[in-house]
């Protein structure tokens, strides 16, 4: 009778293993477990535990040990069902979730599938989520095939397989999702035409570099997913662009030859044509300023009357000629030829000074003007002497005379008057003296009381 199998070494071939960070092959594990004890007769539930730990890394072993299941007494079913509970989705009825397919859909519509063995990985990783879902009853037939109509990516791949399923299923109506296993025949039928497979030819040449995996850190593992990913989505969109220029360069007729002109830079003046000269420093313009045709704006350039540019229509050899047809086809249109020298002539002449007319009195006149005033004066005096000596004075500002020699010359020339006689004086009769009353004999006495003046004399 040949003896019992023993339990293989920890890392030996054949030994069952355990990835933590793969927690739905939890299952195979313990039934690899259960192979190996059948064939080394092992029934003691506490040696079976044992065994158990015995392949797993040092931390998930520790962590199987710390489990209340672990102590001796309980069984290994229930140390089963506890291990269970500490990774996700080992649950036989929870495998696979609706956002497993998210993810699975999402990942292949952002990176597309380019190739045959792009469209296999996507295909098996798609049936056993859906089956599983729709085993379940989590998920519909018309919903697993709108899934995989989403993950088809780039649209024109799409466009490929709609097209093919229209000729082979035409009775299909639009809104009716098509079965699966069309839907996977006819991505098999495009993908295995040569010319699409020959559309992506970079993917070859940026296909990812296989990475080392380190199962000790999972973010490695994580990162290196990523770039792969990130690998994939370069390699489409530089598949995408190689076909955008394959076609223009096809259609784009070829450019142009430009001849190298290797004549030398022209030197005449762009106005009259003549050298020696340019167009700033030309005499013409300056004939034709003159004549009216032309003018120069505030930059300088030459310019129509109007101040507008000649039209490009008007042709000519030079500018000059230009300016000539543009008048011979539009007559009445120069300007005024004298209008410069006319503004010159009043910027630069001085006006003249108005004429003032003067004049003076003569020796006769100036003597009589003398007289007269002299005469005047003497009215006034003996009128003043007179009123004096009446008692009534009357105080009234002296009017002042000015002397003659200080006096302006009247605006206009006044004819000598006639000579007359000097005006006669005018006598007044003396005023009679008032009969003086007699003095009241009390007069000189001062009064008894003071009482204040009535009037008062305010000017004095």
């Amino acid at each position: 009778m040949a003896a019992n199998a023993t339990m293989p070494a920890r890392g030996a071939r054949g030994a069952p293993e355990f990835d933590s960070k793969q927690p739905r092959e939890l299952p195979r594990y313990f039934s690899d477990l259960e192979f190996h004890f059948t064939a080394a007769n092992i029934t003691d539930p506490q040696e079976k535990k044992r065994q158990a730990i015995r392949y797993l890394s040092f931390e998930d072993a520790k962590l199987w040990e710390s489990l209340d299941s672990f102590s001796p007494g309980i069984g290994y079913d229930a140390f089963k069902a506890a291990v269970a509970k500490l990774y996700p989705r080992t649950d036989a009825d929870r495998r696979y979730a609706l956002a497993d397919l998210h993810t699975l859909i999402g990942e292949y519509a952002s990176i597309g599938i380019l190739s045959r063995a792009d469209y296999s990985e996507f295909y098996r990783k798609f049936l056993v989520i859906t089956k599983f879902l729709v085993a379940k009853g989590r998920l519909s037939a018309a919903e697993q095939s709108q899934s995989f109509r989403r993950a088809i990516s780039p649209p024109t791949l799409w466009n490929h397989v709609h097209q093919c399923l229209q000729i082979k299923k035409p009775d299909v109506h639009p809104d009716d999702p098509y079965d699966l296993a069309d839907l996977n025949e006819a991505m098999e039928f495009v993908l295995a035409d040569s010319s699409y497979g020959s559309a992506a030819p970079p993917s070859a040449l940026l296909s990812p570099t296989p990475v080392k995996k380190e199962s000790a850190d999972p973010g490695i593992s994580q990162l290196i997913e990523s770039m792969n990913g990130l690998m994939k989505v370069l390699a489409a969109q530089a598949a995408v662009t190689a076909q955008a220029v394959a076609a223009q360069q096809s259609t784009r007729p070829p450019p142009p030859t430009i001849p190298v002109n290797s004549t030398p830079r022209d030197l005449s003046c762009s106005y009259c044509s003549e050298h020696g000269h340019f167009i700033i420093r030309c005499p013409h313009v300056d004939e034709d300023i003159q004549s009216g045709k032309c003018k120069r704006n505030t930059d300088g350039q030459v310019v129509l009357p109007s101040g507008t540019y000649i039209p490009r229509r008007i042709m000519g050899v030079n500018l000059r000629a230009r300016f000539d047809e543009y008048h011979r086809q539009n007559p009445g249109q120069m300007a005024a030829q004298n209008m410069v020298e006319v503004s010159t002539h009043f910027l630069t002449s001085n006006p003249a000074a108005p004429e003032v007319s003067t004049f003076a009195l003569s020796d006769a006149e100036r003597i009589q003007s003398l007289e007269r005033e002299i005469l005047a004066m003497r009215t006034r005096s003996q009128a003043r002497a007179a009123l004096d000596r009446s008692g009534d004075r009357v105080e009234a500002p002296e009017r002042v005379v000015r002397p003659a020699a200080q006096s302006t010359p009247a605006p206009a020339r006044v004819p000598a008057p006639a000579p007359a006689s000097p005006p006669a004086s005018v006598s007044h009769p003396p005023a009679a003296v008032p009969v003086a009353a007699p003095e009241h004999p009390y007069i000189k006495v001062r009064d008894a009381a003071y009482a204040p003046p009535c009037d008062h004399n305010v000017g004095a």
